[in-house]
């Protein structure tokens, strides 16, 4: 088969672009061709370029009056990111207005294809953030979901939809946990934006120092220059708890890094990974930073929001929001059977994330093999989107 995977520019892409190369490995490992293409709307063309995003390097193809012969020679088209984010608007988006965006950027144009068209839903926010996603819907073949929340969302449109994880390479995951090798740290990967919820663990440094717990955190956005500035903090209530971190001797920031190489070697010298993602759009989900740290042995600190149909208290700690987070975190790390335990249940739950496993399953919905899948359901909805109704 021929496959595209697209990836199409919004203003934040997060972890998308590490899940359509994991993706299109999967489908290439499987001796299928996948190319990672990166839509774009540029006024200025340059044959033969790409573009790289967090690590990730896309062939450019433009939307233009080439663009349908070109896709038309794939099997199969999925957009990881099917529509433009709100962002792009530069204003409110209003039912009075959208139409006329609608009409000024020409978007849809990416679905004008006789290609089947696959989307993938990464979480249950569409109305908020891509609120013209239902002006294409008659154009989409299946919706790709890829946890419960998505799952659980996309229900409520009328595309036929099915649960496959979110794909990582396993080709150098750990299969036997020892703790000879890791230090009494905690490390954090993360784009700092609100729903992340950093800042948490950026209040704790202190505390942690006394209980002789590294904290190594990674990562880069908006919430790290609030924190760091002097006027901005007091404002946005983070006080002084960047610089008091950054005072105490068992807290190092980094930039955000995007070699795999680089986050193994700290993820296996961890015994804990920090992902405090949270907020009500944002629910029984699972991140890349969380599915990392489990193949690498190093055990996942949430919040409930985590919890899903495949990962609860099993496999990682729960900590619910107005818990001693501190605590949680000492506790696990002074647990070394505990630890243990966890781990090696993750080497195996892990595995349902394989990105060949993952490929798999595409496949076989594309060849209607659906009863070899996770979950499967019709196009049949009894709450079609109508984000703004007809008038």
């Amino acid at each position: 088969m021929n496959i595209a995977v697209t990836m199409y520019g919004i203003n934040n892409m997060g972890g998308v672009p590490p899940y359509a190369r994991a993706m299109a490995e999967g489908f290439r490992a499987l001796g299928e061709n996948a190319d990672l293409l990166y839509i774009s709307q540029r006024k200025k063309k340059v044959p033969g370029a790409t573009k790289t995003f967090g690590g990730v390097e896309f062939e450019v193809i433009d939307l233009d009056e080439e663009y349908k012969r070109k896709m038309d020679k794939y099997d199969l088209v999925i957009h990881t990111i099917p529509c433009p984010h709100v962002g792009v608007a530069r204003h409110k988006i209003t039912k009075k207005n959208y139409k006329r965006y609608r009409n000024e950027v020409n978007w849809m144009d990416m679905y004008d294809i006789d290609s089947p068209i696959y989307s993938v839903i990464h979480d249950s926010y569409y109305e908020k953030f891509y609120p013209w996603y239902d002006w294409v819907l008659d154009k989409v073949d299946a919706h790709i979901c890829i946890h419960e929340n998505s799952w659980l969302y996309a229900r409520r449109m009328p595309v036929k939809r099915f649960l496959t994880p979110m794909p990582i390479d396993l080709d150098d995951m750990i299969h036997k946990y020892d703790s000879s090798s890791r230090e009494r740290m905690a490390v954090s990967f993360n784009y700092f934006k609100p729903w992340k919820h950093v800042d948490q663990l950026v209040r704790i440094v202190p505390e942690l120092q006394k209980a002789d717990v590294k904290v190594e955190l990674f990562g880069s956005g908006y919430t790290y220059y609030h924190m760091r500035n002097p006027e901005l903090a007091p404002k946005k209530g983070y006080g002084t708890i960047w610089p008091d971190a950054m005072a105490s001797d068992n807290f190092t920031y980094h930039d955000w890094q995007h070699d795999p190489n680089f986050k193994r070697d700290w993820y296996l010298k961890s015994m804990v990974t920090i992902d405090l993602s949270d907020s009500k759009w944002w629910q029984k989900n699972v991140t890349r930073v969380m599915m990392e740290g489990m193949k690498y042995g190093s055990i996942p600190i949430v919040r409930e929001a985590n919890k899903s149909m495949f990962y609860n208290e099993d496999n990682m700690v729960i900590v619910p929001k107005g818990m001693d987070l501190t605590k949680a975190i000492v506790n696990i790390i002074e647990d070394e059977d505990k630890r243990k335990e966890i781990a090696t249940r993750n080497f195996n739950a892990v595995k349902r994330h394989d990105k060949k496993r993952v490929a798999e399953d595409i496949l076989n919905m594309f060849k209607g093999k659906t009863e070899k899948l996770i979950c499967y359901e019709d196009a049949v909805s009894n709450n079609v989107l109508d984000f703004f109704g007809d008038d």
